[in-house]
Protein backbone atom coordinates (compact mmCIF):
# COMPACT_ATOMS: atom_id res chain seq x y z
CA UNK A 1 0.00 0.00 0.00
CA UNK A 2 2.79 2.40 0.80
CA UNK A 3 4.49 1.44 -2.45
CA UNK A 4 1.60 2.17 -4.32
CA UNK A 5 0.88 5.45 -2.45
CA UNK A 6 4.80 7.04 -2.59
CA UNK A 7 4.93 5.78 -6.38
CA UNK A 8 1.60 7.71 -7.46
CA UNK A 9 2.66 10.79 -4.80
CA UNK A 10 6.17 10.97 -7.16
CA UNK A 11 4.87 10.80 -10.41
CA UNK A 12 1.59 13.08 -10.06
CA UNK A 13 3.14 16.07 -12.47
CA UNK A 14 4.01 19.47 -10.03
CA UNK A 15 1.35 20.79 -11.92
CA UNK A 16 -1.76 18.78 -9.81
CA UNK A 17 -0.91 20.80 -6.96
CA UNK A 18 -0.40 24.05 -8.74
CA UNK A 19 -2.96 26.67 -7.35
CA UNK A 20 -4.33 27.75 -10.42
CA UNK A 21 -4.93 24.65 -11.14
CA UNK A 22 -6.58 23.45 -7.97
CA UNK A 23 -10.18 22.67 -9.19
CA UNK A 24 -8.54 19.77 -10.66
CA UNK A 25 -6.65 18.11 -8.03
CA UNK A 26 -9.21 19.60 -5.26
CA UNK A 27 -12.03 17.32 -7.21
CA UNK A 28 -9.19 14.12 -6.56
CA UNK A 29 -9.26 14.74 -3.20
CA UNK A 30 -12.79 15.41 -2.55
CA UNK A 31 -13.35 11.89 -4.50
CA UNK A 32 -11.04 10.52 -2.13
CA UNK A 33 -12.41 11.77 0.97
CA UNK A 34 -16.08 10.44 -0.30
CA UNK A 35 -14.68 7.13 -1.17
CA UNK A 36 -13.37 6.92 2.38
CA UNK A 37 -16.41 8.04 4.12
CA UNK A 38 -18.60 5.82 1.98
CA UNK A 39 -16.36 2.97 3.05
CA UNK A 40 -16.77 3.95 6.55
CA UNK A 41 -20.46 4.14 6.20
CA UNK A 42 -21.00 1.03 4.27
CA UNK A 43 -18.33 -1.18 7.06
CA UNK A 44 -20.69 0.22 9.78
CA UNK A 45 -23.67 -1.82 8.58
CA UNK A 46 -21.38 -5.06 8.09
CA UNK A 47 -19.93 -3.98 11.30
CA UNK A 48 -23.21 -4.10 13.06
CA UNK A 49 -24.06 -7.53 11.38
CA UNK A 50 -20.81 -8.90 13.02
CA UNK A 51 -21.80 -7.66 16.41
CA UNK A 52 -25.32 -8.50 16.19
CA UNK A 53 -23.96 -12.28 15.72
CA UNK A 54 -21.54 -12.18 17.96
CA UNK A 55 -23.87 -10.91 20.89
CA UNK A 56 -26.05 -13.88 20.49
CA UNK A 57 -27.75 -15.68 23.10
CA UNK A 58 -24.68 -18.28 23.95
CA UNK A 59 -22.69 -17.75 20.74
CA UNK A 60 -20.70 -15.55 22.80
CA UNK A 61 -19.67 -17.86 25.30
CA UNK A 62 -18.54 -20.38 22.77
CA UNK A 63 -16.56 -17.80 21.33
CA UNK A 64 -14.73 -16.78 24.57
CA UNK A 65 -14.44 -20.52 25.26
CA UNK A 66 -12.10 -20.87 22.48
CA UNK A 67 -10.45 -17.45 22.39
CA UNK A 68 -11.97 -16.55 19.23
CA UNK A 69 -13.99 -13.51 20.92
CA UNK A 70 -10.62 -11.36 21.67
CA UNK A 71 -9.57 -11.89 18.51
CA UNK A 72 -12.23 -10.92 16.31
CA UNK A 73 -13.16 -7.91 18.97
CA UNK A 74 -9.72 -6.90 18.18
CA UNK A 75 -9.64 -6.87 14.11
CA UNK A 76 -12.62 -5.21 14.35
CA UNK A 77 -11.32 -2.21 16.24
CA UNK A 78 -8.27 -2.51 14.07
CA UNK A 79 -10.65 -2.13 10.66
CA UNK A 80 -12.56 1.04 11.91
CA UNK A 81 -9.37 2.53 12.87
CA UNK A 82 -7.69 2.28 9.66
CA UNK A 83 -10.97 3.55 8.09
CA UNK A 84 -10.67 6.32 10.32
CA UNK A 85 -7.76 7.12 9.46
CA UNK A 86 -7.75 6.83 6.23
CA UNK A 87 -10.72 9.66 6.03
CA UNK A 88 -9.04 12.14 8.19
CA UNK A 89 -5.76 11.64 6.02
CA UNK A 90 -7.92 12.34 3.06
CA UNK A 91 -9.39 15.78 5.12
CA UNK A 92 -5.61 16.60 5.92
CA UNK A 93 -4.50 16.02 2.70
CA UNK A 94 -7.18 18.18 1.39
CA UNK A 95 -6.46 21.00 3.52
CA UNK A 96 -2.26 21.08 2.62
CA UNK A 97 -3.45 21.22 -1.18
CA UNK A 98 -5.54 24.33 -0.48
CA UNK A 99 -3.07 25.90 1.68
CA UNK A 100 -0.36 27.67 -1.18
CA UNK A 101 2.69 26.59 0.62
CA UNK A 102 6.11 27.05 -1.06
CA UNK A 103 7.17 23.98 -1.85
CA UNK A 104 5.52 21.04 -3.54
CA UNK A 105 7.10 18.08 -0.98
CA UNK A 106 4.33 18.62 1.70
CA UNK A 107 1.68 18.07 -1.23
CA UNK A 108 3.16 14.90 -2.66
CA UNK A 109 3.54 13.86 1.24
CA UNK A 110 0.23 14.36 2.26
CA UNK A 111 -0.96 12.93 -1.55
CA UNK A 112 1.06 9.79 -0.77
CA UNK A 113 -0.23 9.32 2.88
CA UNK A 114 -3.91 9.93 1.54
CA UNK A 115 -3.30 7.25 -1.19
CA UNK A 116 -1.50 4.56 0.83
CA UNK A 117 -4.27 4.89 3.65
CA UNK A 118 -7.20 4.68 1.28
CA UNK A 119 -5.68 1.56 -0.50
CA UNK A 120 -4.56 0.17 2.99
CA UNK A 121 -8.45 0.42 4.67
CA UNK A 122 -9.92 -1.10 1.42
CA UNK A 123 -8.10 -3.87 2.20
CA UNK A 124 -9.08 -4.07 5.82
CA UNK A 125 -12.75 -4.21 4.30
CA UNK A 126 -12.87 -6.51 2.38
CA UNK A 127 -10.85 -8.97 5.36
CA UNK A 128 -13.70 -7.44 7.08
CA UNK A 129 -16.16 -9.27 4.90
CA UNK A 130 -14.09 -12.55 5.26
CA UNK A 131 -13.99 -11.99 8.99
CA UNK A 132 -17.86 -12.54 8.38
CA UNK A 133 -17.91 -15.15 6.60
CA UNK A 134 -15.52 -16.86 9.12
CA UNK A 135 -17.89 -15.57 11.98
CA UNK A 136 -21.26 -17.08 9.82
CA UNK A 137 -19.24 -20.87 9.39
CA UNK A 138 -18.54 -20.37 13.42
CA UNK A 139 -22.02 -19.75 14.11
CA UNK A 140 -22.90 -22.59 12.08
CA UNK A 141 -20.83 -24.89 13.69
CA UNK A 142 -22.37 -24.06 17.36
CA UNK A 143 -26.15 -23.72 15.86
CA UNK A 144 -25.53 -27.55 14.30
CA UNK A 145 -23.98 -28.76 18.23
CA UNK A 146 -26.59 -26.63 20.14
CA UNK A 147 -29.62 -28.34 17.97
CA UNK A 148 -28.01 -31.65 18.01
CA UNK A 149 -27.77 -31.22 22.34
CA UNK A 150 -23.56 -30.87 22.39
CA UNK A 151 -22.43 -29.19 25.26
CA UNK A 152 -18.76 -28.44 23.91
CA UNK A 153 -18.90 -27.66 20.95
CA UNK A 154 -15.52 -27.27 19.36
CA UNK A 155 -14.17 -25.01 16.36
CA UNK A 156 -13.68 -27.13 13.19
CA UNK A 157 -11.37 -26.00 10.37
CA UNK A 158 -12.99 -24.83 7.26
CA UNK A 159 -11.54 -26.86 4.10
Amino acid sequence: CAVIGAAAAYFVPAEFWAQKELSVSATVYVGVLTLNGLMLALCWSAFAKIYEIIGGAGFVGYLRSNNLLQHYMVFLGFVHCAQVVAVFLSGAGLVVLIIDLPFVWPDQVSFGLMLTATIYAIRQAVLASSLLHDLIWQKSIYDDHVTRGGKNVVPLERK
